[in-house]
């Protein structure tokens, strides 16, 4: 069963194992902000109803749809837009995950329903004039309604911008991959840490810290930091946390905790609240800076204090020391004054 649902009291969602993540474009990303605005997205070839690829594609029917898309559509690969059709209409499922790509920005949202738009005024015809448009088309400047009968709906999680704030193995996979429609399933924890700072996912807890320095960045700060942050959410168990970065300063830290939710269940509520910050009644709980902050500087803090504490120690030992010599002074003062007075 395909779900996302939340741990109680918490926005940390619990992904279902058998969801399924994919990338859709937007035709050079002229649709893309169409799709986000009415919250669907949509494939091409018109002519190829979802009625179509209901049967088995396989012998005769998939040679009968191949040629009806080579007669329409032109092109060197009917087989594979009939597929993508196919896919779209059929493996995709609710809350599912589409990663959805734009010229300047990439979108991740959950899948929901399947529908379809006005196929009396969304020909064919008007799909391929709608596309020659497109090519001659300046982005930004010329705006085009998406032509595309076969739609889903979907929920927006969150925007980004193509490669500033991009995973650069999502980045790579874009850069490479220029299908329609392309199943990520293996690239499944990267785009969810995208979707969410904190999720559950196959037996993990997995946290992602969003690095967005363009400086260099200290060894000893990075480890530091890992180390600090590993400790706090596995209740000081680093060992138990994994690491995976994708960092090239702007990157993220992945840290996850395996069988956690299991083993530590009303923990990780608490962990929550301290890497992300919140409030219990009238309880607040301080964000991860606050806290990493404090336990990168307990060290320093600490020798600060005994160099503090050894120089008070040493202001005071001099202090007795001149009260000694004045009292030494004030006694030889008095043994002079008796030496002097006649008897």
């Amino acid at each position: 069963m395909n779900e996302v649902r939340n741990i109680p009291n918490m926005d940390i969602p619990v992904i279902s194992d058998d969801i399924k993540f994919w990338m859709v474009r937007t035709k050079e990303g002229f649709f893309f902000d169409e799709f986000i605005r009415e919250e669907f997205i949509a494939i091409g070839w018109n002519a190829v109803t979802k009625e179509d690829v209901q049967e088995s594609l396989s012998g005769e029917w998939e040679n009968i749809l191949k040629e009806k898309v080579r007669k329409i559509y032109g092109g060197q690969a009917p087989g594979a837009s009939v597929s993508k059709c196919a896919r779209f209409c059929n493996q995709l499922n609710k809350d599912d995950i589409a990663m959805i790509v734009g010229e300047r920005q990439v979108a991740f949202a959950k899948i929901g329903e399947y529908y379809e738009a006005n196929r009396e005024k969304l020909t064919p015809q008007f799909e391929i004039q709608v596309h020659k448009d497109i090519e001659t088309a300046v982005y930004n400047r010329d705006h085009f309604s998406c032509p595309y009968v076969k739609r889903r709906r979907i929920e927006v999680l969150r925007i980004l911008e193509r490669n500033s704030a991009m995973n650069p193995y999502l980045v790579n996979v874009m850069a490479v991959n220029r299908h329609s429609l392309s199943d990520l399933s293996e690239f499944s924890e990267i785009i969810l840490s995208s979707c969410y700072d904190a999720f559950l996912y196959k037996g993990k807890l997995t946290l992602t810290f969003r690095v967005r320095q363009r400086d260099n960045i200290s060894a000893v700060d990075l480890s530091e930091f890992i180390l600090c942050a590993a400790k706090i959410i596995s209740k000081d168990a680093p060992s138990m946390v994994t690491v995976k970065t994708a960092l090239h300063s702007p990157g993220d830290i992945l840290l996850q905790i395996g069988d956690f939710i299991k083993e530590n269940g009303i923990n990780l509520f608490v962990c929550y609240l301290i890497v992300f910050g919140g409030r219990i009644k009238d309880c607040e709980f301080p964000s991860i800076l606050g806290v990493i902050k404090d336990i990168i500087n307990r060290d320093y803090n600490r020798k600060k204090q005994e160099i503090e504490l050894k120089r008070m120690e040493a202001e005071t030992a001099l202090i007795e020391e001149e009260v000694l010599e004045k009292r030494l002074a004030l006694l030889q003062q008095k043994n002079i004054k008796a030496d002097i007075i006649p008897g």
